[in-house]
């Protein structure tokens, strides 16, 4: 393995281990949508913006593992 595959899953780690906090707040955020858009719209639209979230912040942790690794 080189040093990207290794910064790679180091922060896939760290990012499975921190994603517990914000699901908790989109999970809050749900009963206001569902009201709103419906139950089923409400579950798309946390699922789009916490993939979206997770994969940005897995990006970001990645560069910034490997350059501490480099």
């Amino acid at each position: 393995m080189d040093k990207k595959n290794i910064a790679s899953w180091i922060s896939i780690v760290i990012c499975l281990l921190s994603y517990s906090i914000p699901s908790i707040f989109a999970l809050s955020g749900l009963a206001g949508l569902r009201e709103s858009i419906g139950l089923i719209g409400a579950i798309l639209v946390v699922v789009i913006i916490g993939f979206t979230l997770f994969y940005l912040t897995y990006l970001v942790l990645k560069y910034i593992v490997y350059f501490i690794i480099k």
